[in-house]
């Protein structure tokens, strides 16, 4: 018994992530996949207003895109469906917006001049 414990103790400590060191940037943690899933998890940068069409030809089902905005400017998501929606995510916030035969899925950098945009995204169905 104390075998094995030592064995997982090991195991543990290996694929154990080391001490973050004083001035190491640390990367945001994407959005992981769901059970729902149909698009993404992906991190995508952009561009100062610009605006990015992440998901596209979706199945037209009900379904909620999730933002993770984990840069340094706000964005817009606007998703498309069953007519249109789109809501505006401020730095290291995350929301999600859902629409009835959603089929398009759209990221705008609100930055200017040569600033830009990171998120983390994800399509969900709905149902």
């Amino acid at each position: 018994m104390k075998n094995s414990i030592a064995v997982l103790a090991a195991a543990f400590a290996v694929a154990s992530p080391g001490p973050a060191l004083a001035g190491t940037a640390v990367k945001a943690t994407s959005l992981l996949v769901g059970g729902r899933t149909i698009a993404g998890p992906a991190d995508s940068t952009f561009n100062a207003s610009v605006t990015e069409a992440v998901a596209s030809q979706l199945p037209s089902i009900a379904a909620c895109a999730t933002v993770a905005n984990t840069g340094t400017g706000a964005v817009d998501l606007t998703v498309v469906g069953s007519g249109s929606a789109s809501i505006q995510i401020p730095v290291r916030k995350t929301l999600a917006l859902c629409r009835a035969g959603l089929q398009t899925v759209n990221i705008t950098c609100l930055s200017t001049g040569s600033g830009s945009c990171t998120v983390s995204w994800r399509v969900d169905a709905a149902e």
